[in-house]
């Protein structure tokens, strides 16, 4: 067997440590499976060791930077707790996992440590923090809450069924639903659960062989009771036909009287305009509204038309049933309306 020699140096720390240089006879193809072992061998990183007796690894790479008199970016790894427990020692010794497995830490210039030790090092730290981060913030298995578990139907069946309401409310933690520890489950809620599926599934089932046919409604301001009432006073009809309004929100607003829609489902909508008068596009928002007691004001979608040109956008969303559409200008105001 052919031999080679090897020369390990481990460079001078301070004056604590002294530098020697050892010379071996290693056989080729030995030298990796010597050096993983004797490392293996060592107990590179014990956390429960640190606050006593500091990790080889530490010494070897870090001490000349950081303890004693040279403290770099503040950091004394001689005097580091080991008590991951205390959030800012827990935040250090991530910090210090964090450059390490980088390669930042040590810096390019200095003496790089073998990948084994390195490996070693990183692998036990990360245990630890590990460990105590899921002591700290171990997360509870628990139910879905009604509304959770509403959409989480819905979006599996491509349903649209209000679920909430037939399920129990849920127990509450510092005024969340969500809280494992507030979320029981009694054989009503479990029964009320199941029903609430049975009920998706009828939904989801289709009744008919036959392609639904859609039905197109065509709206907007113009010819409307609003139209008749506005139009010459806050608002302004143009050559086009196309509706004006100077400002949004308020009164009057911008609902669409003759857009409401009879079902609940989920609708395709087209709304076509433009800026007028301006240099700059102009926001508005397309929501629903209805004359319903209590009923809700959902946002569809945010959307902008250029100057002068007319443009479409598109969109698909689910409306209720006697929803109108509302159409909100943002920016605009008109000056002269309380003068």
């Amino acid at each position: 067997m052919a031999w080679e020699i090897l020369l390990i140096s481990i460079s001078t720390m301070k004056s604590r440590f002294l530098t020697f240089r050892t010379m071996f006879l290693v056989g080729k193809g030995c030298l990796a499976i010597i050096v993983a072992a004797a490392w293996n061998g060592l107990n590179i990183f014990d956390m429960q060791a640190v606050g006593a007796e500091r990790s080889l690894f530490l010494k070897v790479q870090c001490f000349d930077c950081h303890s004693g008199d040279t403290i770099e970016a503040g950091l004394d790894l001689s005097t580091l707790s080991d008590d991951l427990a205390r959030p800012e020692v827990f935040s250090k010794w991530e910090r210090i996992h964090d450059r390490v497995a980088s390669g930042e830490m040590p810096p390019a210039l200095a003496s790089q440590p073998l990948p084994e030790a390195k490996t070693v090092f990183l692998q036990k730290l990360q245990e630890n923090l590990a460990t105590e981060h899921m002591a700290r913030k171990g997360t509870v298995l628990r139910r879905l809450n009604r509304r959770e578990y509403q959409n989480t139907l819905n979006d599996i069946f491509g349903t649209q069924v209000d679920l909430a309401e037939m399920l129990p409310e849920d127990g509450r933690s510092h005024e969340f639903d969500n809280v494992g520890e507030s979320l029981g489950l009694s054989m009503v809620h479990l029964q009320r659960y199941m029903d609430a599926v049975g009920l998706v599934f009828d939904v989801a089932t289709a009744k008919t062989t036959k392609a639904p046919h859609p039905t197109v409604l065509d709206a907007g301001y113009k010819g409307t009771r609003e139209a008749e009432q506005f139009v010459g006073k806050v608002w302004k009809e143009l050559p086009d036909g196309a509706v004006v309004r100077f400002e949004g929100g308020g009164y009057p607003s911008g609902m669409i009287r003759n857009s409401g829609v009879s079902e609940r489902g989920r609708y395709k909508v087209r709304v076509s305009g433009y800026a007028h008068q301006s240099s700059v596009p102009i926001t508005f928002s397309v929501g629903g509204t209805s004359y319903a007691p209590g009923s809700g004001k959902p946002i569809y979608g945010f959307f902008s038309f250029p100057p002068d040109e007319i443009t479409s956008v598109e969109f698909e969303t689910l409306i209720d049933r006697n929803y109108m559409i509302q159409i909100e200008p943002y920016g605009i105001s008109d000056p002269e309306r309380y003068k």
